[in-house]
C-alpha cells in the first residue's frame, strides 16, 4: 500500500520558518500605582500645600485582592522597568510609568530593595522617587525625595502573593516618602514638603 508523497519544504524557506517560530514577543511591561499626598510633621518650615490626604495620581484601578494594571502602550500609558537580582538577595530596580489620562501622571522609582523585608511592614530600603500628577493631561506639580522607604504591603495588608513580592522582573510593594519636596513652590524660604505614599506593582520587567 502506498501513500501520497507531500512536497518537501524548500531549504530556502527553513530560516524564515524558524525565525517566525522564535519571534513570539514577551508580554508588555505593566504597572499599577495609587499615589496619595498629605501633610507630614517632616514638612516643618516647608509646609505642605495640601491640608489633608488627597489622591494624587492613579495608574490602573485599586481592587481586592488584585489591582488592575495598565500595559505599556495601552491607550495613553507607557511603562518601562527593570528589576534585576543583585548580591545578597537584593534587587536593583528602575521603574517608570506614566499616563496622560485625566487621573494619570508619572511615577519614577530607582534604587535597591531587599527581598528579606518583613512582609508585615518593616521598612528596609532607601529609594529615590518622583511623582507627577496631571489633570486632563496637564502636569500639576512634581514631588521628589531621595529618602523613601519600601514595604511589601498592599491596601494596608500583606501583599497577597504565595511567593516573594519582589523577584527578577517584578515587584509589588508600598513606597513611603514623608519628605517629598516640590522645589518650584517655596514656603518660608523652603521648598513645599509633603508626605507621598503609594501602593505599586510593576511586572513583566526586564531583569
Amino acid at each position: 500500500m502506498s501513500f501520497p508523497a507531500f512536497p518537501a519544504t524548500p531549504a530556502a524557506l527553513l530560516p524564515f520558518l524558524l525565525a517566525a517560530a522564535c519571534s513570539s514577543q514577551p508580554p508588555p511591561a505593566r504597572a499599577y500605582a495609587n499615589v496619595t499626598i498629605e501633610p507630614t510633621p517632616l514638612s516643618a518650615g516647608g509646609m505642605c500645600n495640601f491640608m489633608s490626604r488627597q489622591p494624587f495620581l492613579l495608574l490602573g484601578v485599586p481592587a481586592q485582592p488584585q489591582p488592575t494594571r495598565v500595559d505599556d502602550g495601552s491607550g495613553q500609558a507607557h511603562v518601562n522597568c527593570t528589576v534585576s537580582p543583585s548580591a545578597g538577595g537584593t534587587f536593583q530596580i528602575q521603574l517608570s510609568a506614566n499616563s496622560s489620562a485625566p487621573t494619570g501622571g508619572q511615577v519614577t522609582i530607582v534604587g535597591q530593595v531587599d527581598q528579606k523585608c518583613d512582609p508585615q511592614g518593616t521598612a528596609c530600603s532607601k529609594l529615590t522617587a518622583t511623582f507627577v500628577a496631571t489633570i486632563n493631561g496637564n502636569p500639576t506639580g512634581q514631588y521628589s525625595s531621595m529618602d523613601c522607604t519600601v514595604t511589601y504591603v498592599y491596601m494596608n495588608g500583606a501583599v497577597p502573593l504565595m511567593e516573594q513580592p519582589v523577584a527578577a522582573g517584578r515587584i509589588w510593594a508600598h513606597i513611603s516618602c514623608p519628605a517629598a519636596q516640590r522645589p518650584d513652590l517655596m514656603t518660608n524660604g523652603m521648598p513645599v514638603t509633603c508626605d507621598t505614599e503609594a501602593d505599586f506593582v510593576f511586572e513583566n520587567c526586564g531583569s
